[in-house]
């Protein structure tokens, strides 16, 4: 069994766009339910929205960035940036 860790994707979020996180994290919770049927275990931990800064943070814990990559492409939701985080 792999090994799973923390990865932190960043996302750019308008101020505009601020009231649509809640659908972020809703489509993001069904792509990994999706993806969990296909093998790839993917837990969505949360998220933390800085509206002053327009970034959101979504952390998961996961197998890999490129699972992470995946999620976001299928929750339709782009990104700055994957990192792995502690």
């Amino acid at each position: 069994m792999e090994q799973r860790a923390k990865y932190l994707l960043e996302a750019y979020v308008p101020r505009g766009q601020i009231p649509e996180v809640a659908e972020h994290d809703g489509r993001l919770q069904a792509a990994a339910r999706e993806m969990e049927t296909e093998g790839r275990r993917i837990d969505y931990v949360g998220t933390l929205l800085i509206p002053e800064e327009e970034i959101c943070f979504f952390l998961f814990e996961a197998v890999s960035a490129e699972d992470v990559a995946e999620l976001s492409r299928r929750a339709a939701i782009g990104f700055e940036r994957i990192v792995r985080a502690l």
